[in-house]
């Protein structure tokens, strides 16, 4: 399900339902998912989404789930190698001997896929980023270069 108000930077964090840019919707299910995903328990878990676009209905909606995934692998082992998808991950690191979890938007744009694909992904990039506010927002042109030491790289940079 979704509906279309307009989706700004003044927009609540978890409004329903979601407009992006050029009438792309967030499906609900994304929505209730994030909340799953980040919310703060005594135990949290990495978790991951993959977001589709849907271009008959012109909506983001979850492709795959992952609950208390062991590695980036597993994740980057479901994408497909002609399909741009985004990838959103709650994902743990540790730095300073200390343990965090941050939010992590991978646009994952393989070589040979479609360019309205990649247009239309490409459009909307921004209001994910304003919607989802990930710690990193990182580019990934094949599967196998989403691992746990790129994540972990990218999450030590300043």
């Amino acid at each position: 399900r979704s509906a279309s108000i307009p989706f700004t930077n003044t927009t609540p964090l978890f409004p329903t339902p979601h407009k992006m840019s050029s009438n792309t919707t967030l499906d609900d299910s994304v929505t209730q998912k994030y909340k799953e995903m980040t919310k703060h328990s005594s135990s949290p878990q990495q978790s991951a989404f993959i977001l589709k676009l849907n271009m008959n209905a012109n909506k983001y909606e979850i492709e795959d789930s992952f609950d208390d995934v062991q590695s980036a692998e597993d994740i980057a082992e479901e994408l497909e190698d002609q399909c741009p998808r985004y990838i959103v991950l709650y994902w743990k690191f540790e730095k300073d001997e200390r343990e965090a979890f941050s939010v992590i938007l991978v646009h994952y744009c393989p070589r040979g896929s479609p360019p309205q694909s990649n247009m239309l992904m490409s459009r909307s990039k921004q209001q994910l980023i304003d919607f989802f506010r990930p710690n990193r927002i990182l580019e990934v042109r094949d599967a196998e270069d989403l691992t746990d030491e790129y994540l972990r790289e990218s999450l030590m940079k300043n």
